[in-house]
């Protein structure tokens, strides 16, 4: 007997007949006519009519002129005499406009503006130097660079290009992956259910035999809960009782040692304050006599008298009022050459301004115009790839077609071989299924091979690119290092000089101190031979 064919196929619904009757004018009357009938319904519910009236807006008042009034008041208020400068024309150039307009440049301002320049006359000079040793002009190199940048920036252009096309092509191969998937899935779900019956009643076996281990596992707890707690605390009750006993004896003999300790201790602390309390009855005199000429007589270090004290205090006050006004003068001369050369550098900074701005302009002309023939260029690459993909699409959908057609075919040849086959149909079943499911796979894996090349290929290319930014930031590198070098250098002179600076003075303060020192000297003798006649 043959089994009954069940139908794979889902079939849709007719459109509804009104959808073709509608328009988007009618929607549109549709939609006014709506607004229309809501806004009456709105008005309806606050008609005037049915307002309250109140008594108080029949009666005369004089709110109205009074408020007149008073906006008169605040207007003339605001009105104010004075006379609106012309408004400029649109004629007016940007060159104009900038001579006319002064910009106040600061100081952090201008010196990083020189410094800029002075960084840059730096380089040029390098390249000066570089040529006259070497006697090669490296501009040549920069060109090729520069070629070689733009060339790579246009590779870049195409590789996004033929990726976004590669992306597109990706999206149209996973919904038909997709929708291959769906009807390999329902396959599996039907064989999946089959098995889940097959597993629901070996797992309802295994249930019934664990409930009835766990049965016999309950009764052997009950049975032993019975007895084993009660010997368990017997045993606990007799171990306690001994470790009781220990205890005692330990705590007995610790308390005997503790008392003996301490009356050790006590007696030594009333010793000790017997001595301390016969020390305080002895009384003894203290005679202090102040000499301002002497010192404390304490062994220390630079150890001096108030007399001498007061004497390095007048001096060390004149040498710091004289450092000041000197240190005034300095720092009056350096602020008049730094302004006079902040003036020349501004100076120079919008001379250099006016060269470049002229420059700039040229340049971001000839920028606009490549840039403008680049997008031309790229557009018309965009439209030519995108029409060579839209071909490419319908063929693969006309092959589809094709396949789809063919396979009805087959599948209505296999049914009416297998009304007369019968018992062999299954077999012929599989066989086509595997058949279509082997062609399946050797597509996806020519495809896959494909991707895999050109995938290798985008990886080398893509490590050149690596090679030659890690190469050009080495270099760049290297220039900073140098730049660091020559900075630590003059750093490092100023330093030695600042501390050459340093030691200068502290030799001219180490002769003062030693000059006051043998006059200090000088004086203590004079005096001590006066005292002695």
């Amino acid at each position: 007997m043959e089994p009954v064919r069940i139908s794979h196929e889902v079939k849709a619904n007719p459109v509804p007949a009104s959808l073709n009757k509608l328009s988007l004018a009618g929607l549109q009357t549709q939609q006014e006519t709506r607004k229309e009938r809501i806004k009456a319904e709105v008005a309806s519910k606050y008609n005037a009519d049915d307002e309250f009236q109140f008594a108080t807006a029949a009666r005369g008042s004089n709110l109205e002129a009074v408020r007149q009034k008073v906006e008169r008041e605040r207007e003339a208020a605001l009105q104010f005499d004075f006379k609106a400068k012309p408004v400029p024309h649109a004629s007016t150039s940007a060159a104009t406009a900038a001579k006319s307009t002064e910009v106040k440049l600061t100081t952090a301002a201008i010196l990083r503006e020189d410094a800029l320049y002075q960084r840059k006359k730096e380089r040029e000079a390098a390249l000066l130097r570089a040529y006259e040793s070497e006697l090669r002009d490296p501009l040549e190199f920069y060109r090729w660079q520069a070629n070689m940048q733009q060339q790579d920036e246009e590779n870049w252009r195409k590789e996004v290009e033929t990726r976004r096309l590669e992306m597109m092509q990706a999206q149209y191969d996973a919904v038909e992956a997709a929708r291959q998937a769906r009807l390999e899935n329902r396959e599996v779900a039907v064989e999946m259910k089959e098995q889940a019956k097959s597993r629901a009643a070996e797992r309802e076996q295994e249930e019934k035999e664990l409930l009835e281990k766990n049965r016999q596992l309950t009764d052997e707890m009950k049975r032993v809960r019975d007895t084993a707690p009660r010997e368990a605390e017997a045993q606990v009750r007799e171990e306690n009782a001994k470790q009781r006993d220990a205890l005692q004896e330990f705590l007995a003999a610790e308390r005997e040692r503790k008392a003996r300790e301490d009356a050790k201790e006590q007696a030594a602390r009333e010793d000790l304050i017997r001595q301390i309390r016969a020390l305080d009855r002895v009384h003894r005199e203290h005679i202090a006599v102040f000499d301002p000429t002497e010192t404390a007589q304490l062994g220390l270090l630079q150890e001096m008298s108030l007399t001498e004290l007061r004497e390095r205090l007048r001096v060390r006050n004149e040498e710091q009022k004289c450092w000041e006004e000197t240190r005034r003068e300095e720092i009056t001369t350096n602020k008049q050459e730094k302004n006079a050369d902040l003036l020349e550098r501004a100076t120079n900074a919008a001379r250099r301004r006016r060269a470049t701005a002229s420059a700039n302009t040229a340049a971001r002309s000839k920028k606009k115009a490549l840039a403008a023939a680049r997008e031309l260029e790229e557009q018309a690459l965009r439209r030519k790839n995108n029409f060579e993909l839209a071909e490419k699409l319908q063929r693969q959908r006309d092959k589809r077609l094709e396949q789809t057609e063919k396979l009805r075919l087959e599948a209505e040849e296999l049914a009416t071989r297998r009304r007369f086959l019968g018992a062999a149909k299954n077999m012929l079943e599989k066989n086509h299924f595997k058949q279509l499911k082997c062609g399946f796979e050797r597509e996806a894996q020519n495809r896959q091979g494909t991707h895999q090349v050109e995938t290798i290929t985008m990886e080398n290319v893509r490590a050149q690119e690596k090679r030659m930014n890690a190469d050009f930031r080495a270099h760049q590198s290297l220039t900073k290092q140098q730049e660091a070098q020559e900075r630590t250098q003059v750093y490092s002179r100023a330093k030695d000089d600042a501390r050459q600076r340093n030691r200068q003075e502290d030799e001219t303060l180490r002769a003062l101190v030693q000059h006051e020192q043998q006059r200090f000297k000088h004086a203590q003798g004079v005096l001590q031979a006066r005292n002695i006649c």
